[in-house]
């Protein structure tokens, strides 16, 4: 291997021309790259419930909207002021692009019978609100509205809603963010016209604009702060410009070329996928850390720099060929996932941590050698400390160094315990995105954004204006109220009953459904507009073979929103009659049931990345038992870190469900470096298990040590994202390499002291 080292640096001048060369080519692929605004993107084709919710826009058509909201400082809307505003706020909205329906209290129809048959008019006259009594006497009639209530105004009258529906056929892609733009534009022009209000927005379209910044902030904001710290780091370890700017186009490379490998692949970045160059960044420093400071230890003026660069090469390749290779394996593990973006950035992680390493092998080496490095190492005070002091005292107290890191990992191992899936889309955001505060502030003045959508259709030649049909409807919408945290729910009874009521001049005994005859002449001809004005065209589809029911919830947790989802199915499959067949889909639903599905999913790639891991350590321990004794160091890592996760929230979202299979093939890094170290202390150097424990200590710990700050501290900075996923991601991985880092120093290599060594001794 040595031979094959220094015949591979006689094209020490080459090997960078041909770096640059493959990288430029992979990394033109950049310029292909895009990023997505569509929150189904983190839904496979094959999900479920994503089919569910397509099938439910086919029939309904787009399912997009946004709810501006209103609070006068006031405290009331019914005031001719705040109705005025109200006006403008429905005119500005009805020239969004591609707006088709725009429902407010000002526009709220109510059914007269006039010469020509049924017609409408607005509930609410602007021209009368003045009135003595007047708004008192609207006031009234629209609280006995469940239609309106805690949809287009509060329980209380302090706020009001006015929705905003969109027509975007199937093969055009939601301009979202020409609308999300222009739906902020018009917030902040309001705001400054009217002071004494508040004005808010929200809704799926300013969700799919969230997406879509929360890719770019991160992009934007952590990477460059990544690249100073990581800077400053290797700086601080390696004490040399020249060293440290060889490990930079190192990683530099390894970046461009797997970011440009996703653009050929034709990769869409989210949030997720757009920190794979933060990642890269940190992993693709580790390996070279340990073949720069073996450099350092072996550059003398006695023995030259082509020595020490081929000795660091023959003391490194194997365990940096197998760290990569498992890193690997724990990314591409990734694939395994039910979430597309995480797939992704499974792909782009292990596309340059491939590239880092063979960068670090070639490219790295020649740098080294033709750069001119000054004859001195790094601060080597630290390094004595760490390699040395560190090793005599772990190796002269073994088992209580064993015993305090077994006690620790029990105590957090009983976090598990306390774990609980929790995913809702409006908590991946923190309140540094304008979503998350005008949502926030939506649901606690007006309604809720979660919601469960219910399509019901008539079959075996029912028809949805049957008495039958409808009775169940009202049923089901009447159930519905009954549930904790339900705010408001929509169906087509409601609105015939609140339509039959004002027909009879608020008569109580006709607050009920009308005939089949009336439900026909409000569906068709001259009531259409009747059915429209109230909102119940957006609930029946175009053929009137189906209507669909919205149960909107307030802030509830994923599991209440995954109960009601089951109590909803249970009281349809007792209640519903023969006739009709129920379709139940949303985007709530989706993400409530993410990390439950990507949890069962990853299963399978925790298990192949155990299986890789395993197959590698006995490789290079040549016996099975070393696959067994390395794995225990991680496994317990692992429990450790996710049972102080447990301890400290008690809640686990879509990050935690990829960490495990991600970070394995990360933390085995140091225990590669530490074994393989050992083994060659016993086999070539004939030392005994405790001397040899030492000696893998005194030429591992430190670089173990640094590459596991540096890991940690870039995983650290994904804790600085808005988008708490990756922000969740980043501090439970920092928490998993400390443990890692602690486990390998204090349990592994006391472990290490017992077993006895391949000399026999």
């Amino acid at each position: 291997m040595t031979e094959f080292f220094a015949g591979l640096l006689r094209y020490k001048k080459t090997i960078p021309l041909i770096s640059g060369i493959v990288v430029l080519a992979l990394a033109s692929g950049i310029f292909r790259l895009k990023i997505t605004h569509d929150h189904t993107s983190f839904f496979s084709k094959s999900n479920k419930r994503l089919n569910q919710l397509e099938k439910l826009q086919d029939q309904y058509g787009y399912s997009g909207n946004l709810l501006f909201c209103i609070v006068p400082d006031s405290g009331t809307v019914y005031s001719l002021p705040v109705l005025k505003c109200m006006e403008t706020v429905t005119s500005q909205a009805e020239n969004l692009p591609r707006a088709s329906f725009v429902q407010s209290l000002v526009n709220y129809k109510k059914p007269v019978m006039g010469i020509g048959g049924l017609q409408v008019q607005n509930l609410i006259d602007l021209s009368r609100a003045d009135r003595a009594g007047y708004l008192d006497s609207m006031q009234s009639i629209i609280e006995s509205d469940p239609s309106a209530v805690n949809r287009l105004v509060s329980e209380s009258g302090h706020a009001a809603g006015i929705v905003v529906y969109f027509d975007i056929p199937d093969s055009v892609s939601p301009p979202t963010q020409k609308i999300a733009g222009a739906a902020r534009a018009m917030i902040d022009s309001l705001s400054a016209a009217y002071p004494d209000m508040r004005f808010y927005g929200t809704g799926g379209l300013m969700l799919d604009e969230a997406f879509a910044e929360a890719s770019y902030r991160d992009i934007s904001v952590l990477l460059p702060l990544m690249y100073f710290i990581m800077t400053a780091a290797l700086w601080f370890i390696i004490a040399d410009l020249y060293a440290l700017l060889a490990v930079i186009l190192v990683v530099v490379g390894s970046t461009l070329a797997a970011m440009g490998v996703a653009g050929w692949l034709g990769i869409v970045l989210t949030p997720p996928s757009s920190i794979a160059p933060i990642i890269l960044l940190t992993v693709g420093i580790a390996d070279s850390i340990h073949i720069v400071i073996s450099f350092f230890h072996h550059y003398r003026p006695d023995t030259g720099r082509n020595s020490a660069v081929v000795e660091a090469l023959g003391r490194n390749f194997m365990p940096v060929l197998i760290t990569s290779l498992t890193t690997l394996v724990g990314f591409a593990g990734l694939n395994f996932s039910n979430v597309p973006p995480f797939r992704h950035l499974g792909t782009i992680v292990g596309a340059g941590i491939a590239a880092a390493f063979v960068l670090t092998v070639t490219l790295l080496p020649s740098l080294l050698l033709q750069f001119p490095i000054p004859v001195r190492g790094p601060r080597r005070g630290r390094h004595d400390f760490i390699g040395t002091r560190l090793g005599a005292a772990i190796t002269k107290h073994p088992k209580t160094f064993a015993v305090a890191t077994a006690l620790a990992a029990i105590i957090c191992i009983t976090g598990l315990r306390h774990i609980e899936l929790n995913d809702m889309f409006i908590d991946y955001f923190d309140h540094s995105f304008a979503f998350r505060r005008h949502t926030d502030a939506i649901i606690e003045n007006l309604t809720g954004l979660d919601y469960i959508e219910c399509s019901f259709a008539a079959q075996k030649g029912g028809l949805i204006t049957d008495s039958s049909y409808l009775s169940f409807i009202d049923r089901f919408c009447t159930w519905a109220r009954t549930r904790g945290g339900v705010v408001h729910v929509a169906g087509i009874s409601d609105i015939l009953k609140v339509i039959n009521f004002r027909l009879h001049r608020g008569r109580k005994e006709h607050y009920r459904i009308g005939s089949p005859a009336l439900t026909q002449a409000i569906l068709e001809g001259s009531g259409g507009s009747t059915a429209r004005s109230a909102g119940m065209s957006l609930l029946v589809n175009d053929s009137a073979t189906a209507t669909r029911v919205f149960i909107t919830v307030g802030k509830i947790s994923a599991k209440e929103l995954r109960s009601l989802e089951k109590a909803v199915n249970a009281w349809i499959d007792v209640n519903s009659p023969g006739t009709v067949s129920a379709t139940i889909g949303s985007i709530s639903l989706m993400f409530a049931h993410i990390s439950e599905l990507n949890i069962k999913s990853m299963i399978r790639g925790i298990a192949v990345s155990l299986l890789a891991i395993f197959i590698a350590l006995s490789i290079l321990g040549k016996k099975l038992r070393w696959g067994f004794i390395g794995l225990f160091p991680n496994i317990v890592t692992l429990l450790m870190a996710i049972g102080l996760w447990g301890i400290i929230t008690g809640q686990a979202g879509l990050a935690i469900s990829i960490v495990a299979a991600m970070s394995l093939g990360i933390i085995v890094d140091d225990t590669i470096h530490l074994l393989y170290t050992f083994m060659t202390a016993c086999s070539r150097k004939r030392l005994g298990p405790d001397d040899g424990v030492r000696y893998s200590l005194r030429h591992t710990a430190d670089a173990i040590v640094f590459t596991s700050a540096i890991l940690a501290a870039g995983f650290g900075i994904l804790s600085f994202s808005g988008f708490r996923p990756t922000a969740h991601m980043g501090v439970l991985t920092t928490i998993i390499l400390v443990f890692a880092l602690a486990a390998d120093l204090f349990l592994f290599s006391p472990l290490l002291m017992l077993l006895r060594c391949e000399n026999g001794r």
